[in-house]
């Protein structure tokens, strides 16, 4: 049995053209956690968000646009993690958005 630890997610560039973006963190189907952040800015998990897994855990970056039962998320990116997985931070980027995601597994 492994456990990932998610300790910050920093946003390099943000989806959003005006605003703040509202990033959320999905693993395996659940939602851990939802923000508010502009470029430059970090969120730090203090204590890190941790879900044990045996195998391989998937990892989501959404971001919301919307509130309550208007939300629209849109899929920014995502990672599946193993035992083996070691090379932090993890990327979440396409044109227009870039967001790093610090972890480890332990």
């Amino acid at each position: 049995m492994s456990t990932l630890e998610l300790n910050e997610l920093a946003c390099e560039r943000k989806q959003d053209l005006t605003g703040n973006d509202e990033p959320e963190i999905w693993i395996d189907g659940a939602q851990v956690w939802a923000g508010s952040l502009g470029k430059g800015d970090s969120a730090v998990f203090s204590p890190p968000i941790k879900r044990s897994f045996s195998g391989q855990i998937v990892v989501e970056l959404k971001e919301r646009d919307g509130s309550g039962g208007n939300a629209n998320r849109k899929l920014l990116g995502q990672q599946t993690f193993s035992a083996r997985s070691s090379a932090s931070p993890a990327s979440f980027s396409a044109s227009g958005y870039r967001y790093k995601l610090h972890f480890r597994v332990v």
